[in-house]
């Protein structure tokens, strides 16, 4: 067959464009664009759901309830009245019963103060020899009301030490009589010649 056994048509026609190639690779590439597209629409979706559903729960809590807003309004308009002038308040009972406290705690220790000086003018006379159980019931007292002030009973404490000064008052107006008394019946235990006896009475 030659040239010429051709269709006249063929010949006469021009050559048209060359067909446009693709590379196998290009559309993978659309097709991987098209696959991520997808998700990331779910995904921002499923978001912007979440996001209204947090406003629709916690939005109604931050706003002002209507009606509390309705009460606040009438109350800002009522005229305001003058306050009356602050009068000094009443000294607070448990102020008071501080204050009670401290004076009893000093009066106990103007009677504790009292009474060892009084205690230092009898052991300078030698108390403790010739005071016997008189002297004794005195220092006890006096303890006891020491003891009572550490425990802030000042009812107590006052008494003791009131009648411990008391004791010590009496015993040393009462010296001179032991003193006379003591020298008797050492004079007459000297007399009974009993020296040991006579010993005790003349310390």
């Amino acid at each position: 067959m030659t040239e010429d056994s051709r269709p006249k048509r063929d010949r006469n026609k021009r050559p048209g464009n060359p067909p446009t190639l693709t590379p196998p690779d290009a559309t993978r590439s659309e097709q991987k664009e098209s696959n991520r597209t997808g998700p990331l629409l779910i995904l921002a979706c499923g978001l912007l759901l979440v996001i209204a559903a947090l406003l629709v729960l916690f939005l109604p809590l931050r706003q002002d309830d209507p009606t509390t807003a309705q009460q606040v309004e009438p109350q800002a308009t009522r005229p305001v009245a003058p306050q009356p002038a602050p009068q000094p308040a009443p000294q607070p009972a448990p102020q008071k019963q501080a204050a009670a406290n401290d004076d009893s705690a000093r009066e106990i220790d103007q009677l504790m103060g009292a009474w060892l000086q009084k205690q230092a003018q009898a052991e300078a006379v030698n108390v403790s020899a010739w005071g016997g159980e008189t002297y004794t019931e005195a220092t006890a007292l006096a303890s006891e009301c020491d003891r009572h002030l550490g425990e802030q009973q000042y009812l107590d404490a006052r008494e003791s030490c009131e009648e411990a000064i008391s004791v010590l008052d009496d015993l040393m107006a009462s010296k001179d009589m032991l003193f006379e008394e003591a020298v008797v019946a050492g004079l007459l235990a000297l007399e009974e010649s009993d020296p040991g006896a006579a010993a005790v009475h003349f310390q």
